[in-house]
């Protein structure tokens, strides 16, 4: 939430909970359904409305996910240690290929391109 607040209901229609939520204020989902009230920056949900993803102390392997909703092919990171690696950075949901282009400038990795397939990050 950015400015005011916002009443939002989950659940199933027989296990209905509400969350009021005020600025500063998000709502996670899980696959299991469960819903988690967290903090998020505001300045975050402005750069998301002008198509930017704002990463800031983020594990690579939760940037890889949240670029992956706007990719045909998803982005892989196989090493658990290398996806809980943290990283920074402002990137446009439009083009996730320049994420790949500068990763290797950030971090010691390698982007695999297979045929087929969504590219892979690798530790060097």
């Amino acid at each position: 939430v950015s400015s005011g607040t916002v009443q939002v209901h989950t659940g199933r229609l027989w296990n209905r909970q509400s969350h009021a939520l005020r600025v500063g204020d998000g709502l996670q989902t899980h696959q299991d359904g469960a819903v988690q009230l967290r903090a998020v920056d505001a300045r975050n949900v402005a750069a998301w409305r002008q198509g930017k993803a704002v990463f800031d102390g983020t594990p690579l392997g939760e940037v890889v996910a949240e670029l992956n909703r706007y990719r045909d092919l998803p982005i892989e990171v196989r090493d658990p240690a290398l996806a809980q690696a943290r990283i920074a950075g402002v990137f446009s949901v439009d083009d996730t290929d320049a994420f790949l282009e500068t990763l290797p400038r950030l971090m010691p990795v390698q982007v695999l391109h297979v045929a087929g397939l969504g590219p892979r990050i690798v530790r060097l």
